[in-house]
């Protein structure tokens, strides 16, 4: 089953590498949508909830995040192009589902951090499967700080 992961995980990334960018994007919504109900629940992964910047819709992305204390830090992998990272641009209010529970919080963009070895300490997967993915790309740190310890169940 390991191996199976790895090899899937090698071609995605090896595809995310060498397709064109509209092809990769396309993947990467099937695969969020594919992969959404479970990150919220997975170790080392978590959904990050956004309000559209345009639209003004919450729009939900699972990603790599690690629980720092009372923050919450994620790399983003296409930098500022991120459509969360824009997102969070126009309106830093931000939900996180962790464990099967959301929290709110407030996202701040960390361009001075060193986000290869963020990307590798969030999620050593994920973080590898980024810097195979997208060598030469302008990672972003992402910290968000926690509203609060009390936790609302998933609605």
């Amino acid at each position: 089953m390991v191996a199976m992961v790895a090899i899937a995980s090698v071609g995605a990334a090896v595809f995310e590498r060498l397709a064109p960018r509209p092809a990769v994007r396309a993947y990467q919504r099937w695969a969020n949508r594919l992969y959404r109900p479970l990150v919220g629940l997975a170790p080392g992964w978590m959904v990050i909830e956004t309000t559209g910047w345009r639209t003004g819709m919450a729009r939900q992305v699972p990603v790599g995040a690690r629980r720092d204390g009372g923050s919450v830090w994620l790399v983003a992998g296409d930098g500022h192009h991120s459509g969360f990272v824009r997102n969070i641009h126009a309106d830093p209010h931000v939900r996180i589902l962790r464990r099967g529970r959301w929290q709110d919080g407030t996202a701040h963009l960390v361009p001075g951090d060193d986000a290869r070895r963020r990307a590798v300490w969030v999620n050593p997967i994920n973080g590898a499967f980024v810097l195979v993915a997208n060598p030469g790309a302008n990672l972003l740190s992402v910290r968000i700080d926690l509203a609060s310890a009390i936790e609302t169940p998933t609605s």
